[in-house]
């Protein structure tokens, strides 16, 4: 059309004509840079001076507009064309002004043009599909698709324009797959009829060979396709296959130039017949060639009909292309359900890790806060294409907002600033009872413009029935989750395949009234907001999502298996089915020096997909309900059929673990172990057998992964903690050193060192000192931290606590800390709590609810979660339990908060970013200090703080009086035993006749480990009759046990804590030995509890006295039975028991270091201002 109206200009005869028509050829062969440079500033001062001379010189203003279209340099270009139409109507300018004016999103004045284009030239069908296009995009869906049935009736042979008509359809409210099929299936008999494909292919059918892949496309170029295919091109296998890029660019960009060095080879095809390109394919020798995109605006599937490779695929096609020549398409079973081969020409090939791979931009912004925290309000978002919009879906959204009071939507898109569209949605919204001021309109933005707004958005809604794609995955890595409604059609399922793969697909609604309920029911959960945004990305880069490697692996697997079926029907000799992936479990060396399993999801059966997001989420039950006979019988048939692979048995047996069913677990594990002996899988049988109590079988499996492995860091940790448990202290300590020798840069297993020093019965304070000042050293160093905060300076304002730690689960640490915060002052401290929960349970979730704000960061770097304590403002922040496992001291190493606080810690953390440590003048002496790198703050009512179990069973009598003789008993961690201890045991066990010894921990089922204690008691002159040990039990066996004892002997030097509050709890009095004020604080412990209740008594400075006070108590049965009946009510009147008063008193410390800090900070201000 173009040519045609362009051929009726009457060209004049310069020298400026020449080298315009020679830059406007260069701009139409896509050779951008060369026509840009030869419009310099003397030829543009040239055409200017041209003009200005002859008005009517319009021939070289359609030059100029058409090169710096083509160059989308689009504000000249405009400049040009209205030159033109204030000359002369000129349908051409008409046209290009549409497609100007389209493209910057001012749509309104693109339906003008187009429609005066249509005036001037009513037999052009080209015209109606631009206009009908522009309707669509304007909200008239109606009027659009009517305006491309009249194009394609106009113009019935024209593939281009009938392409247009099938893409737009899937805009339209109400999709009919059915209607879609014929729709395309028409389109495929009128243009690309089977009778032109190429019968016969003479490619070598070797199916073992590299392949030659070709990729034809439009928008390898600034898009999104562009984007995502080039992570795609990044994870191949050069190895495997050979790449070739056919461009059908308009105009090429600088993605063009760097996705054309990608490709092995690239062909520009921009203005070649399909013929040409046909040849050029054949020519190449293609062996599978794939269109990517389908029917979108400038597709070449006619280059498809012609058949010119062997294999023809279809990838990223809204629908089926309607073509038999292209043999499969690339989809997964979210994607397409089992069932909908109907609908498609082409097989359905389904990879296993999803269809859709995405690449993170470099430039994303980093993801901002919830606004809502700022805003008081939920702000929506919807960043779709304008198309995507219909009225009964802003039906749904009026719902969404009429529900979530003060809420407002953000709506951006190119037509955003198009003033009769903002007038429309307006409109439309006031029908539904929304007014304006709630809805806020966007348009078009430059990229990091763009990613950025998405910091404004605290949920996003998907559009329907045609979800989005790319901008639902720039919304997740901004933080931002989206809430999707799900249909039947391709288009409207993507949401559900992408929210699935990271473990969200809770968010997908089936019915309209499903969405309503989710979105809002987010809304009103800003905790839940905060902890999905700050993980978003971690969960979106340790699944397949964004895994470019294995995604191209999946897809280069699925080539292989099209080409042997090809190789096979030429009669290639190969088996029928050959596998196209090693069997064999992948190992690699991580950088702290740990083997590592590469698992993915790729190919991997997506029950288990589903399991690992639900552990990953903490709903251990639904990963349980996934792990039930059904599908595990699919696993046991591809055992039997010999097709199952070692990765998925590996997997299936993580999930079992994950999900505490260690019993199959271990089944699943020993399977592994059958295929592929490994250290690593030794080693998780190890840690089952662990957990189990069967200690000495954990043993034999840690031996065996230490041979085979013995330079990794986590087996050597494992198997050192396991020697520890067993009794062997020293071997134990020289392997953690071992352990941190092999990973020097690991924090965790350097702390793991640290915890396990206090079991050592010479335990030397000093010692302990420096190694943790070592640890520090290497792994927090102080030029990490902050310099300065940004609190206000307020002494008496409410103040914001944040508490971090992995223990806010099962685990004593949370029985007791959840009675701090219920007496906590919520009118004085707001509380945060900061999870890393490796997996979540019931207590989580109780804990979670009794925090102000709770954020989950498992998984989460210490750099992040430093961000997102400064961003919450915390004014003080907590560190529980210290050197633990799966602690998260590097976060304090920053010092995201002006304050920091050590509570539980079990010894200084060596820190000097730590500036308190929370204690009692019992625990440390003022002369510990020494000890210390934090500052000593001491409770006056103490530092441990008991909740009694509403679970607990009633006090008993002493078993005295039914046995006849007394039972001494030690329930704490083998660890904590010592030969020391046990030699002061069978003293009091030989000075009290036919005694008995109850000793209570992991691993006391296990016959080996009973036969070493009662080993050591013989040889200490005490018949093994005498000494009895027993296991884990559940949490009400472990204290109904009590019952069977009289007295319970504390451990030295690392005392009992909860195992003593429980004993006392239940009646029974400890005897305890502590030591002096410069001993170690753990060892002290039991003195300190004891005075808290008025028992003193029983704590004891010197071995002797420890004997002697055992003894003693055990010949007084009745002294027993008072005690063991007035220890509830010591304990409960006592500060012990007092979760408000030891609130009261930790918070009076907090707000002591906050005034300390106040004063500091209003000195240094006023030291400014001076």
């Amino acid at each position: 059309m173009q040519q045609s109206i362009a051929s009726n200009l009457t060209l004049a005869e310069d020298s400026l004509v020449p080298l315009l028509t020679k830059a406007k050829t260069a701009a139409e062969a896509g050779r951008i840079e060369q026509a840009s440079s030869m419009l310099d500033e003397q030829v543009l001062a040239a055409v200017d001076a041209a003009i200005e001379t002859d008005p009517s010189r319009t021939d070289i203003m359609f030059l100029m507009a058409n090169i710096s279209h083509a160059t989308r340099q689009l504000g000249r270009a405009e400049h040009y064309y209205r030159k033109i139409l204030d000359h002369e109507p000129n349908p051409l300018a008409y046209i290009n002004m549409g497609h100007i004016c389209h493209f910057s999103g001012r749509l309104s004045e693109a339906i003008r043009y187009r429609q005066e284009a249509i005036e001037a030239c009513p037999g052009e069908a080209s015209l109606y599909q631009d206009l009908g296009c522009c309707l669509i995009f304007a909200g008239q869906k109606k009027q659009g698709i009517e305006m491309l049935r009249k194009a394609v009736e106009m113009a019935p042979d024209d593939p281009g324009i009938h392409s247009t008509l099938l893409f737009r359809l899937h805009h339209m409210p109400e999709l009919d797959r059915s209607m879609l099929f014929e729709e395309h299936k028409r389109w495929a008999r009128i243009h690309a009829p089977t009778s032109l494909a190429e019968k016969s292919h003479n490619n070598v059918p070797d199916p073992n060979r590299r392949l030659k892949i070709g990729y034809i496309s439009p928008d390898f170029r600034t898009h999104p396709v562009a984007y995502n295919f080039e992570a795609f091109l990044s994870g191949r296998d050069h190895q495997a296959v050979e790449v070739y890029g056919y461009g059908n660019v308009a105009c090429p960009d600088d993605i063009t130039r760097k996705l054309s060095n990608q490709f092995d080879h690239y062909r520009n095809i921009r203005g070649l017949s399909d013929k040409a390109v046909v040849s050029m394919i054949e020519q190449d020798k293609i062996d599978i060639l794939v269109a990517v995109g389908g029917h979108i605006p400038d597709n070449r599937l006619l280059v498809f009909a012609h058949k010119p490779a062997p294999i023809a695929v279809d990838y990223g096609g809204l629908n089926t292309s309607g073509m038999e020549q292209i043999d499969y398409r690339l989809t997964d079973a979210l994607l397409d359900e089992p069932g909908s081969q109907k609908f498609y020409a082409e097989e359905l090939v389904y990879l296993p890790g999803g269809l859709i791979c995405y690449n993170p931009p470099d430039f994303a912004p980093p993801v901002g806060p919830l606004p809502a925290l700022a805003n008081g309000y939920i702000t929506f978002g919807v960043f779709n294409n304008s198309s995507k919009i219909n009225p009964g879906l802003m039906a749904l959204w009026a719902r969404i907002i009429k529900a979530n009071d003060k809420s407002r939507l953000l709506l951006k898109s190119r037509a955003g600033q198009d003033k009769a569209l903002r007038d429309y949605y307006y409109d439309q919204f006031e029908r539904f009872g929304i007014s304006r001021d709630r809805i806020d309109i966007q348009g078009q933005k430059r990229a990091v413009e763009y990613l950025q707004l998405f910091n404004r958005v605290d949920i996003a809604l998907d559009t329907y029935p045609y979800n989005g794609c790319m901008t639902t995955l720039e919304g997740l890595w901004m933080g931002v989750p989206i809430v999707s409604l799900l249909g039947e059609n391709y288009v409207s399922r993507a949401a559900l395949s992408m929210l699935t793969r990271i473990g969200l697909k809770f968010f997908v609604a089936s019915r309209p009234k499903e969405y309503v309920t989710k979105a809002c029911a987010l809304a009103q959960n800003p905790e839940a907001l905060v902890d999905i945004r700050y993980s978003m990305r971690r969960r979106m880069t340790s699944g397949a999502l964004c895994n470019a490697k294995a995604f191209a692996h999946s897809v280069e697997a699925a080539y292989r298996k099209m080409w042997h079926k090809w190789c096979r029907e030429q009669d290639a000799d190969i088996p029928k089915e050959v596998s196209g992936a090693d069997d064999e479990l992948q190992f690699t060396v991580g950088k702290n020096g740990m083997s590592r399993i590469n698992l993915s999801a790729q190919n991997m059966p997506q029950f288990l997909i589903e399991a690992n997001s639900a552990v990953e989420a903490g709903r251990i039950d639904e990963a349980a309900k996934l792990l039930g006979d059904r599908n595990i019988e699919t696993i046991r048939q591809m055992m039997r059929e010999n097709t199952c692979r070692t990765d998925v048995m590996f997997m299936l047996a993580l999930m079992f673990f994950s999900a505490k069913d260690f019993h199959n677990s271990e089944i699943w594990f020993k399977e592994v172990l059958k295929k592929q002996p490994h250290a690593l899988v030794y080693h998780e049988l190890g840690r089952i057998c662990m957990f189990t109590g069967r200690m000495s079988e954990a043993m034999q499996y840690r031996e065996k992964a230490m041979k085979a492995d013995p330079e990794n860091a986590g087996i050597c940790g494992g198997y050192a903690a396991d020697l520890m448990r067993t009794g062997d202290k020293q071997k134990g300590i020289e392997l953690f050193r071992k352990a941190v020798e092999i990973a020097p840069a690991d924090p965790l297993i350097h702390s793991q060192l640290l915890w396990n020093l206090s079991f050592l019965p010479d335990v030397n304070p000093l010692m302990l000192f420096d190694e943790h000042k070592k640890w520090a050293h290497i792994h927090a160093p102080v030029s990490l931290a902050r310099t300065s905060h940004g609190n206000s300076p307020d002494p008496d304002r409410r103040l914001r606590i944040g508490y971090i730690s992995p223990d806010f689960r099962k685990h004593s640490v949370a029985y007791n800390f959840e009675a701090f915060l219920d007496g906590s002052d919520r009118q004085a401290v707001e509380s945060y709590g900061y999870g890393s929960i490796g997996l979540r349970d019931e207590v989580t979730e109780r804990l979670k609810q009794k925090f102000d704000r709770y954020r989950h960061i498992r998984g989460l770097s210490d750099k992040v979660v430093a961000e997102m304590i400064a961003d919450d403002q915390i004014d003080i922040l907590v560190e529980i339990g210290g050197h633990t496992v799966d602690n998260r001291l590097g976060v304090l190493a920053y010092k995201p908060a002006p304050i920091q606080v050590d509570y539980g810690g079990i010894s200084t953390m060596g820190m000097p970013q730590i500036d308190y440590r929370l204690t009692d003048s019992i625990l440390d002496s003022q002369e510990s200090q020494k000890f210390y790198t934090e500052e000593s703050v001491y409770l006056p009512g103490g530092q441990i703080c008991y909740k009694p179990p509403e679970f607990a069973p009633p006090v008993g009598p002493p078993p005295v009086i039914r046995n006849g003789y007394i039972t001494f008993a030690s329930f704490n961690n083998s660890c904590k035993i010592t030969d020391d201890i046990m030699a002061l045991w069978a003293q009091i066990l030989k000075a009290n006749e036919n005694s008995r010894l109850l000793m209570k921990f992991r691993g006391g089922y296990d016959r080996s480990v009973k036969d070493y204690y009662c080993g050591r008691f013989e040889q200490l002159g005490i018949d093994r009759n005498r000494v009895g040990t027993c296991g884990w039990k559940s949490s009400i066996e472990h204290l109904q046990l009590y019952s069977q004892v009289d007295i319970a002997l504390d451990t030295y030097p690392y005392t009992g804590t909860m195992t003593s509050l429980e004993a006392m709890w239940m009646g029974v009095p400890v005897i305890s030995l502590y030591g002096d004020h410069n001993s170690y604080f753990l060892s002290r412990v039991g003195l300190s509890i004891l005075s808290r209740i008025g028992l003193e008594f029983f704590a004891c400075p010197t071995p002797a006295e420890y004997i002697a006070k055992a003894t003693a108590l055990s010949q007084k049965p009745e002294a027993l039975a008072r005690i063991r009946a007035s220890m509830r009510i010591r304990m409960a009147n006592s500060t012990l028991c007092d979760a408000r008063a030891y609130a009261a008193s930790v918070e009076a410390a907090y707000r002591k270091m906050w005034h300390k800090w106040c004063r500091s900070r209003n000195d240094k201000i006023r030291t400014d201002e001076l």
